[in-house]
């Protein structure tokens, strides 16, 4: 008889939902922050759980060499090996943005404007600076231009956005529609997780069912083509709705982790605006 892998799952979920109920606890002891970190941390663990042991899952900001820093993030995912630029007691890291493969935001329930909020915050992120890997870039060597790379995309190290609603509430579509009419494929967010009910992520449709599911969608080159849509899919039968749509973001943020080549970040860069030499004496 085989294990019933989805029953793992199951649990994990149980264990986020037990933190949310702890975290109301806290609330009303006017713990406001405790209350947050609870769902947050747990959030975090399963992620931990179910990536290779290549990538750190922490909380924190972002900040890059031109002394941008982002706000604080509720997860960050970056290569294990690239140094922290700082961290805080409370474990709230100050990372490199040359090491970020990804970014996320986590709600106990869902409130019209939560999306827009953090899609505020990724177009931020996405203006600081950062080198883009080149296509002929691979595992630590730069080839050169006439070397062939199959592929379809321009560079190889996009930002991944996610965001994760414990409940869905009041959502509804109407909310989001004009956001994802009018914003460039490149700065939404990438997944939208509503634990409860679906996500909303980008489809290659046949007919009116999705062929493939696009981790990345700004690389798509044909804007115009029906075919290449946003949707909100839910996944899985009612009883295993929760662990199927989980189940989903953690399958195309894999994709996003298997296919984002990042390049070490120069630390000089973060150290040269205020890292002068004085003047000096010579050893005779």
């Amino acid at each position: 008889m085989g294990i019933p892998l989805i029953d793992f799952m199951s649990a994990e979920i149980a264990e986020i939902y037990a933190a949310r109920e702890k975290a109301k606890i806290l609330h009303k002891s006017k713990n406001i922050r405790a209350s947050g970190n609870e769902v947050e941390e747990a959030v975090r663990r399963l992620l931990k759980n179910k990536l290779p042991q290549l990538y750190n899952v922490s909380q924190g900001h972002i900040v890059d060499s031109d002394q941008n820093v982002s706000g604080q993030l509720d997860i960050i995912i970056t290569d294990k090996s690239a140094p922290v630029f700082a961290q805080s007691d409370d474990n709230t890291q100050y990372v490199l943005y040359e090491s970020v493969y990804a970014i996320g935001e986590i709600k106990t329930a869902y409130n019209k404007g939560d999306i827009d909020v953090f899609q505020e915050s990724v177009e931020r992120i996405k203006a600081f600076h950062r080198e883009k890997t080149p296509v002929n870039y691979i595992s630590g060597v730069t080839f050169d231009q006439n070397f062939e790379v199959k592929g379809t995309t321009s560079y190889k190290n996009p930002l991944f956005s996610f965001m994760v609603f414990l409940e869905s509430n009041s959502f509804n579509l109407n909310h989001v529609s004009q956001l994802y009419k009018t914003k460039d494929y490149g700065l939404l967010v990438n997944v939208i997780c509503l634990i409860d009910r679906g996500l909303i992520c980008f489809c290659q449709l046949d007919g009116n069912k999705c062929k493939n599911y696009i981790a990345n969608p700004e690389f798509i080159s044909d804007r115009t083509n029906p075919s290449n849509k946003w949707m909100f899919q839910s996944f899985g039968q009612d009883e295993q709705r929760k662990e199927s749509n989980l189940a989903m973001l953690v399958a195309m943020l894999q994709f996003h982790l298997r296919t984002c080549e990042l390049m070490p970040p120069d630390i000089l860069k973060y150290y040269n605006n205020f890292l002068v030499a004085n003047e000096g004496v010579t050893i005779d």
